[in-house]
Parts: C-alpha cells; sequence; structure tokens
C-alpha cells in the first residue's frame, strides 16, 4: 500500500511540475511582443517596418551596373576572339532568320564543366553584382537575362543558341549569386570607428558592395544592432569554412579525396529567430544556402555543390523570451547541384537547375535544444551521364550511325523531370545530428541536337538519383570549431532504350570546419 501511494504521489508531483513548466512558458510567450519582436540590442522592433525601411533606403547604381556588366561581355568577346582555334569548332553559321523562328535554338555539345559550372558561375555574376549595387530581385534577374541573351544570341553569332546555357546562366546564377551577394552585404556591415581589420574584411569579401559605396559617395556605417564580430545583424549568417577528408567506395574499388568545404546559411528575414509572435511577408530571395565541397586524390577528383534559395514567401514564429518556441517560413523555392566526380572506374556528372517550386523550412525550440526540418518539391532541368549509353551503344551502333552528338562527345544527356528533398537537424550542444535524403527523375529531351539533321538514332533515355547522407558533430568548447564526420548512399539508375545499368557508391567522410 506504501509503495502504490508513493507511485501516486510521485505521479501528482510529476504533473504539478508539468503544469507549473507549462504556465510558465505561457507567461514568457505572453511577455513576448505581439507582432514585433526582440532585438539583439533589447528593442522591439516590428518586421515589416524594417524591411520595407530597407527596401526603400537602397540607392541602385545603374550606370555601375551596367559599366560591370558590359565588362563581362567584352572580357568574354576578347577571349572568345583570341582563342579562336578552339572556339572555331563550335561555329554552326546559322541565319539571323533561323535565331528569330528559333530553327538555331538547340541543346550545345560542350564540355559538361564548362555549360554546368561555367556558366553558372558566370551567372552568378551577371545576377550577383546587380544585387550588390542595390537592385532589387526582378531587377537583378532582368539584368542578368539581358546579359547571357546578349552574349548568346548576338555576340556569339556565328553559333548556334544554347537553349542549355540559357537555363543554367539564368536559374544557377541567381541561386548562387544571390548567397554571394548576401555574403557580399554582410562583410560590408560596419559600425561606426570599424577597425581597421573590419574594413579590410569589406574591401575583400565584400569588394563589390566597397566598389559600389565609393563609386556613389554612400557611408561605408551601416545602422546596428551588430554581432559578435561587429558586423550589422541585418543578415543572420551560419558560415562554415574547413577542411574534408572523403572516402568513396563501388564495387570492390575505393578511392580517397581531400579538399576543402566551405557554405552556410545566410538570411534577411528580420527577426527571424528573435523573441517575438509575427507573421511576415517576404520577396526579396531572402534566404539564401550553399554548400561546397572541392577535393582531389591519386585516383581522383570532385566538385561537389548544393545551394538553395527561397525567392518569396510567409515567415510566422512564435517564440518566447527565452527563444522556445516554433517558428516556420513556406515559401517559393529554386536551387542548383553539380556534382563533378571522376574517381578511377567511376564517372558521375550531375547538373541539375530545380525550377521554382514549393519550398518549407521549420524549427522547433524546447531549452538547449533545437529541431529543423526543410522540405523541397521541384521541376528541374538537368544533364547527366547516361550511365547505360555504353551498353547501348555496343548493341546499335555500326560504322558511320550518328547518335545525339552529347552522348557521343561527351557521355550524357539533357533532360527534364522532378525532384524532392527533405532534411532534419537536430542540435544539442555541442552536439548535432544531420540527414538529407533527396529523390529526383529526368527523361531525356530528343530533337533538339546541335546537329539533329546529322543523327541517326536518338534514343529516349531516363536517369533515376537517390541520395542520402547523415552526419554527426560535435563543437569544441570556446573555440568556433565543428568537428563532424558522416555516411552518405548515392544510387543512379540509367536506361537507354531497352539497356538498364544501375550503380551505387558509399561516402565517408571527416570534416574539420571553423565556424565564424
Amino acid at each position: 500500500m506504501i509503495s502504490r501511494w508513493r507511485q501516486v504521489t510521485a505521479f501528482a508531483s510529476a504533473l504539478h511540475l508539468w503544469a507549473q513548466a507549462t504556465t510558465a512558458a505561457e507567461e514568457r510567450l505572453e511577455q513576448a511582443p505581439l507582432g514585433a519582436f526582440l532585438d539583439h540590442d533589447g528593442r522591439v522592433r516590428e518586421p515589416g517596418h524594417g524591411y520595407l525601411r530597407h527596401l526603400e533606403g537602397r540607392r541602385p547604381g545603374h550606370l555601375l551596373t551596367v559599366a560591370e556588366e558590359l565588362s563581362f561581355l567584352g572580357a568574354g568577346t576578347v577571349w572568345y576572339w583570341l582563342d579562336k582555334n578552339r572556339n572555331v569548332a563550335d561555329w554552326d553559321f546559322p541565319s539571323w532568320e533561323q535565331r528569330f523562328t528559333l530553327e538555331a535554338w538547340r541543346y550545345d555539345n560542350n564540355h559538361f564543366p564548362i555549360n554546368f559550372l561555367g556558366h553558372a558561375l558566370n551567372g552568378a555574376a551577371f545576377y550577383g553584382l546587380p544585387r550588390a549595387n542595390g537592385h532589387g530581385v526582378g531587377v537583378s534577374a532582368a539584368y542578368a537575362f539581358g546579359t547571357s541573351f546578349a552574349w548568346e544570341f548576338l555576340l556569339e553569332f556565328r553559333e548556334k543558341v544554347s537553349v542549355n546555357d540559357l537555363v543554367v546562366t539564368q536559374g544557377a546564377g541567381m541561386v548562387i549569386g544571390e548567397f554571394a551577394a548576401k555574403l557580399w552585404h554582410y562583410a560590408s556591415g560596419l559600425p561606426p570607428g570599424a577597425s581597421g581589420r573590419q574594413r579590410a574584411v569589406a574591401a575583400t569579401i565584400g569588394f563589390p558592395v566597397w566598389v559600389k559605396r565609393r563609386a556613389y559617395g554612400e557611408s561605408e556605417v551601416v545602422p546596428g544592432p551588430y554581432d559578435e564580430r561587429g558586423l550589422a545583424t541585418a543578415i543572420g549568417k551560419r558560415l562554415a569554412v574547413g577542411y574534408e577528408l572523403r572516402r568513396h567506395a563501388w564495387d570492390d574499388r575505393s578511392a580517397t579525396l581531400q579538399g576543402v568545404t566551405l557554405g552556410g546559411r545566410l538570411s534577411t528575414l528580420p527577426g527571424e529567430g528573435r523573441p517575438g509572435r509575427f507573421d511576415f511577408f517576404f520577396h526579396e530571395a531572402d534566404v539564401a544556402r550553399l554548400s561546397l565541397f572541392a577535393g582531389a586524390g591519386p585516383r581522383g577528383r570532385e566538385v561537389d555543390l548544393l545551394s538553395d534559395l527561397l525567392l518569396l514567401g510567409l515567415h510566422t514564429q512564435s517564440l518566447d523570451l527565452s527563444g522556445d518556441g516554433a517558428a516556420a517560413t513556406f515559401g517559393l523555392a529554386m536551387g542548383y547541384r553539380y556534382r563533378f566526380r571522376v574517381l578511377d572506374g567511376h564517372n558521375d556528372r550531375l547538373g541539375i537547375v530545380h525550377l521554382p517550386g514549393p519550398g518549407i523550412d521549420a524549427t522547433f525550440r524546447a531549452g538547449p535544444a533545437e529541431v529543423s526540418l526543410t522540405g523541397r518539391l521541384s521541376g528541374d532541368f538537368a544533364g547527366i551521364n547516361a550511365l547505360a549509353y555504353g551498353r547501348w551503344a555496343d548493341a546499335n551502333l555500326r560504322p558511320g550511325d550518328r547518335p545525339k552528338s552529347i552522348l557521343r562527345k561527351h557521355g550524357y544527356a539533357y533532360g527534364w523531370g522532378a525532384s524532392a528533398r527533405l532534411g532534419a537537424e537536430l542540435s544539442l550542444p555541442p552536439l548535432d545530428a544531420r540527414a538529407t535524403a533527396a529523390l529526383g527523375s529526368y527523361r531525356s529531351h530528343e530533337g533538339l541536337d546541335r546537329v539533329q539533321e546529322e543523327i541517326t538514332h536518338d534514343p529516349s533515355g531516363s536517369e533515376r538519383v537517390f541520395e542520402l547522407d547523415a552526419s554527426l558533430g560535435v563543437a569544441l568548447p570556446l573555440l568556433p570549431v565543428r568537428l563532424g564526420v558522416g555516411h552518405a548512399r548515392s544510387e543512379r539508375a540509367s536506361q537507354l532504350g531497352p539497356f538498364a545499368t544501375e550503380r551505387a557508391l558509399r561516402t565517408w567522410s571527416a570534416t574539420l570546419a571553423l565556424t565564424p
């Protein structure tokens, strides 16, 4: 009887403590600003007013932007003619009538890194520089498209218009360029009486913004509050740069690579993660992510890039004074994925423009614990190496036959499809755990090959990509350093005509990263 009474008493006590904790959380929530947030400097601010004030306070520099865009076109033109011996191989000599009737609009057959990394980085400059010069997303996207179109349609007048270049330059360029522009602005968020070190950061990492301010005689001081680095908190950051060791294994083979990793998340959502309760509509591509690994080893090399952007949407949060509660961001997302992995016996190439589609980020906090969830769904344009091409070619091609030129020359094809990505992260300082799963399916696009008139075989193909990765990390005490280990699995399924090929790759990794 006494034992049963103790159990009842213990249960009642636990119930009472739970009720007290719930009441205390509700009281803290009631004390948090309603329709506003508590900023880093202790002031209560309304997110909409600050957002509009920031937009209205921009001073776009059109003259500088036009000069910068023209300088890219000029430098590209000089290179194009200096390197005439190589570029002449792409000269198709289409008529101007064919350019206007779309007859000369085709998929080109250039090398994969040129099409899916070179053009992506060009587009990032075409879009990012206008953003650094104070232009909005729409105007910057128009500058990027105009510059890209001028190159493809006018300056490369001896070549057919490359459809894939226009899509990649614009789509990938916006995603990568927005992250770059936010990083430039963050590095340039100087306080009054900035130190020499802070000015050096602004003049190097924030160089495009630094140039704009000097060209127009603008003040280098940005309104506060300021973070632990002394830079304005208008851009929320989570950045990392470091060293990564990767060991890939497939079939009975393996390869070890080592290289650099960098990236993070940058946000201009006012009040995100601060105590407060509000709903807020945003429309200036306010959340950008990027992760990059570039490495090499005795048996191969690899570049792996993933970038993501929330263009517009709704941010809602309800966080009490201690930061506990929930927040969610619903919006229109787009992204870009590039992988160029060349190993001894294993080749994997992905270039995927994730077109605008629904996206969600959600965060839940309770004490030191935080759970974050992400979801993305999109239609895609992709360039993917066709694993089944070798088997198909052995069975179908005879002397004199002409398959797709991009397949014959470089072993990859263009296609359209869709993909979904889910991610989760649990943070319980100093530990964290992360996991991501992604699935994409694509069908090749026939009829637009650069030399379509010469083709004798134009088979339809399909590609499926599945990726699953997980990692564990620990933050070192008193140091901005994270140690992490991870495991990933990548599966590919390829079909060309009746021939199918599947391949899987396992990856183990170890990371040492600075988290400034």
